[in-house]
């Protein structure tokens, strides 16, 4: 801390220390969300689902603060940020075809819709 203070001044300490703070705010909430969930949800498959959507957020979070004070590790920890939202996306689609009603439902309700790459 003290090579950053000396090099950047006290603007340098307070710029490195707004990723740690908005970590800790956005832990809180998780947590808060994820007591909810657990007091709220019966299911334990949309239990599941719903705590590995809402994390996304808290997850890049944190792999983004630690690759801000880890020299060298943005690499790694962007990969791992992906493969967590990917399996985050997966359990998104997954509640999504539960909620319409299984696959065969799902496709019979979404036949006519018309879907295009740029809308």
């Amino acid at each position: 801390m003290t090579v950053v203070f000396e090099s950047w001044g006290a603007g340098g300490v307070v710029f490195l220390a707004i990723p740690p703070i908005l970590l800790v705010i956005m832990l809180a909430i998780y947590f808060e969300e994820i007591h909810y969930i657990l007091l709220k949800s019966n299911s334990k498959d949309l239990r599941n689902s719903l705590l590995w959507i809402l994390g996304s957020y808290p997850a890049v979070l944190l792999v983004g603060t630690v690759a801000v004070f880890t020299p060298r590790s943005l690499v790694v920890l962007s990969f791992i940020s992906e493969i967590y939202l990917a399996y985050a996306e997966y359990k998104y689609f997954y509640l999504i075809i539960t909620f319409a009603g299984g696959t065969k439902s799902f496709v019979d309700k979404t036949t006519h819709i018309d879907v295009g790459l740029n809308n």
